[in-house]
């Protein structure tokens, strides 16, 4: 699933398309050669399993489909639900004294960035990781700096502020990456696969039977498959190919905040 997900889409949907072809060719053959013995097809009974075994592929097809575009809306929430939490906490910091108000947003300011890297990463598993980890340990210092001031401060009416805004983007975070790593089962996947080529070999024997090439029709069927099975992939892959998340909450976020500038002489 690792090689599936990093091979870039534009590989796949050719590999897609030429199995596809192939897959048509290999079924023509056979049912020429069906023809050519003069056996006899055995009508509703033949056309019913090829029919049979079309509606199963569409319906993976569909099924497949569902999925992946529920990700990736999920995604999208996620991505805005994780900006609102951090202009929440930058906001709620502002009300903080010196010089606890300039470490929370300063580290908040860092935090935001890191979650950009960590959005925009690709498929590279070390920057992944590397994102993940500075995100978790700068969540660490801004909640241990709450904690200070709450203890420091015998009526924190600030701090009481600040904690419920910090849970929430730390939640934020959690469930972001989460949903980056979650993705369509593998067992689907196959067998998506697996119904579309053993549809196209169906649709390739049915040529034979015929007695008729129809090339073009292979082809488009061919081309519209693939296209359809690319788009569920694009959808899929957080990290890989053509269509990508909505980063512009938190790029627009980075545009409005700044951090803050010290007031030491």
């Amino acid at each position: 699933m690792d090689r599936l997900y990093s091979t870039p889409s534009w590989q796949l949907a050719i590999t897609l398309f030429v199995i596809l072809l192939g897959g048509m060719f290999g079924g023509f053959l056979l049912g020429k050669n069906a023809a050519r013995h003069g056996e006899e097809e055995s009508g509703a009974a033949d056309s019913a399993v090829k029919g049979a075994v079309a509606g199963l592929a569409a319906l993976l097809l569909a099924f497949s489909f569902s999925l992946a575009a529920g990700r990736y809306d999920q995604r999208n929430t996620l991505v805005v639900r994780e900006a609102n939490s951090i202009r929440n906490a930058w906001l709620r910091a502002d009300l903080l004294g010196e010089p606890t108000r300039q470490r929370v947003q300063q580290l908040l300011h860092d935090y935001l960035d890191v979650r950009l890297k960590y959005l925009g990463a690709g498929f590279d598993p070390t920057q992944i990781g590397a994102s993940a980890m500075a995100s978790q340990q700068l969540q660490q210092q801004i909640w241990q700096i709450i904690s200070e001031e709450s203890r420091i401060n015998p009526q924190p009416a600030n701090i009481s502020t600040m904690v419920p805004a910090a849970s929430e983007m730390m939640d934020a975070g959690v469930a972001i990456e989460a949903a980056y790593s979650n993705t369509v089962p593998a067992i689907v996947l196959i067998l998506l696969f697996g119904a579309i080529i053993f549809t196209g070999l169906l649709v390739g024997h049915s040529f034979g039977r015929a007695g008729r090439r129809h090339i073009l029709t292979a082809v488009v069927f061919a081309l519209l498959v693939t296209l359809v099975v690319s788009v569920i992939l694009d959808l899929d892959r957080p990290r890989r190919g053509v269509i990508r998340e909505n980063f512009g909450p938190l790029e627009n976020l980075k545009a409005t905040v700044r951090p803050p500038q010290s007031t030491a002489r």
